[in-house]
């Protein structure tokens, strides 16, 4: 993926909606699936099915669990549609894939005007760079193992970072714990690269 150096980044964002709740959602042809955040799912209180897919391939080549599948109606505009979404930890977002794409009929991109129409619909906004990003100033971080955490010593803790976008190369970094003020013996984990 290459982006702009200037000063507004375009997108492919969109807000679709999950009954009267606004979603971000990334229209991506390069998706073959719909794809959404755990904590998207058990916020709106999707119901999680098990399904035979347990993993699929990110763009770089890495492997990214599926915990489930979910079917809901999602609404883009005045169209509602009913829309089957795998469910993963490992992302931030909803990705709308070409599965979700292809249920809309035709796709019109307008980059020109920033817009973007599915099937014979209306015309909808695509989010500026900014706008598209306004979510993302904390990435995920989840423990990978159980881990038993010895009273009074530091312990190493595999853990994995969540990630907005499934291009680009994998977050490398180090994760720092730092004292929560105001409250005793709890931390919280610092993401450094």
């Amino acid at each position: 993926m290459l982006r702009s150096v200037a000063d507004h980044e375009e997108s492919a964002s969109i807000i679709v909606r999950y009954r009267t709740k606004p979603i971000q959602a990334l229209v991506d042809t390069g998706s073959e699936l719909t794809i959404a955040c755990l904590n998207l799912a058990k916020e709106h209180c999707w119901k999680i099915r098990p399904t035979e897919l347990q993993a699929v391939k990110v763009a770089n080549g890495e492997s990214m669990p599926i915990h489930g599948i979910a079917t809901e109606i999602l609404t883009v505009g005045q169209r509602s549609v009913r829309s089957e979404i795998f469910i993963t930890p490992d992302i931030t977002d909803l990705i709308l894939g070409i599965d979700w794409q292809r249920k809309q009929g035709s796709t019109h991109w307008n980059h020109a005007k920033r817009r973007i129409k599915f099937g014979s619909g209306e015309w909808i906004p695509l989010r500026t760079g900014t706008e598209a990003n306004e979510y993302r100033n904390v990435s995920r971080i989840y423990v990978e193992t159980d881990v038993v955490l010895q009273p009074k010593q530091e312990t190493d803790v595999p853990v994995r970072v969540g990630r907005s976008f499934l291009q680009g190369e994998p977050l490398a970094g180090v994760t720092e714990s730092y004292k929560l003020p105001n409250l005793s013996r709890v931390y919280s984990p610092n993401f450094r690269t």
